[in-house]
């Protein structure tokens, strides 16, 4: 999961400016968050993380090369936190 949400992080960082982009991609990784919140299982947590992973296949094809403001950023950090959070809970922080 460390790997995994280092690498949202990244795809956050460069793929934000576009209009609407940081905003697209905070609506999506919450919605991800989300649902590994609603996860009773660390079964449920890795189907969460796979899809995560598709997702940031298609963030890095989309965006474009520029930087977050600091209110995307801070945003992103916090729904970040609880995703991981959540799946520490279910024992899947290693993933």
């Amino acid at each position: 999961m460390k790997h995994l949400l280092a690498i949202v992080g990244f795809v956050f960082v460069v793929g934000c400016g576009s209009k609407g982009g940081g905003d697209k991609i905070i609506s999506d990784y919450t919605g991800l968050k989300d649902r590994m919140c609603k996860c009773a299982d660390k079964a449920c947590a890795e189907k969460v993380t796979a899809d995560a992973v598709e997702w940031m296949g298609t963030m890095e094809k989309e965006m474009k090369n520029t930087k977050p403001t600091k209110e995307q950023d801070e945003k992103f950090d916090k729904i970040d936190d609880e995703m991981k959070a959540c799946a520490k809970k279910l024992g899947a922080e290693g993933l």
